[in-house]
């Protein structure tokens, strides 16, 4: 009998000795909560640059699928807009293609000049860190859109030689012939919530907005926002770049 109770106080006490004490157990919190502390900014980071990443592979997608079409159009570039049962007039050799109601990123889907197998079509158009992108329905899928195409490219008012601003018709064609700034002119670009994210999915950037690139770009990506040029390359443009700070009239 004695035995067992010298066994029942062993074992209360190695039980008694396996429980933190209030000390012991606000140490092993804290700790915790430094190390998590630590960790947070870097993964913090780590998602950051990641989104980047994935938001300048998706422009450099649209920038592929839109030198494409101008290609396969004789040089004429992919209009920003046009509106269902359009009268417009257009330059003398714009194609038929050309001419078709709808928008940007609808002819640029419809027309299969997106890579299905480099991502999902439905998300090269979102920025993985734009929590409010604009959302949109075509051919009975839902598209999240983050990106916005200047409509100095393509609107009746816009970029055609001669008689810019003032040039009614619709249609553009080889571009580094008409721009100040080849390689340096944008094309697609973040922009910020509201008015400047319409369902249009045009930047109010043509011949009667003469306003600077950085009005409607959001400096989403660690203080700089990816922008689309029109040689193809995507760049991390910050608040200083020449590219923010042009309007329409400083390119054409």
């Amino acid at each position: 009998m004695k035995d067992r109770l010298q066994e029942n106080d062993t074992r209360l006490g190695n039980r008694h000795r396996a429980r933190f004490t209030p000390a012991e157990l606000i140490a092993v919190v804290s700790t915790i909560a430094l190390l998590g502390t630590v960790g947070l900014p870097s993964l913090s980071s780590a998602r950051r640059q990641s989104e980047q990443v994935l938001c300048h592979m998706n422009l450099k997608e649209l920038g592929l699928a839109w030198q494409d079409f101008a290609a396969d159009h004789d040089g004429w570039i992919l209009p920003a807009w046009i509106a269902q049962g359009n009268q417009a007039t257009y330059p003398m050799g714009c194609p038929e293609s050309l001419k078709q109601p709808g928008l940007w990123w609808e002819k640029l889907s419809r027309q299969a000049y997106l890579n299905p197998a480099a991502g999902p079509l439905v998300h090269v158009f979102h920025c993985p860190g734009d929590s409010d992108p604009l959302t949109s329905q075509l051919n009975g899928r839902t598209f999240h859109h983050s990106y916005v195409y200047m409509d100095y490219f393509g609107l009746s008012y816009s970029t055609n030689p001669d008689r810019w601003p003032g040039n009614r018709n619709y249609g553009v064609k080889r571009r580094s012939s008409i721009t100040k700034h080849p390689g340096q002119t944008p094309v697609m670009t973040e922009p910020p919530t509201g008015n400047y994210k319409r369902g249009n999915l045009v930047v109010p950037s043509g011949g009667y907005a003469n306003r600077e690139h950085k009005l409607w770009t959001v400096l989403r990506h660690r203080n700089a926002a990816n922008m689309l040029f029109d040689d193809g390359h995507v760049e991390a443009v910050k608040e200083n770049h020449p590219a923010l700070t042009y309007d329409c009239r400083d390119l054409f």
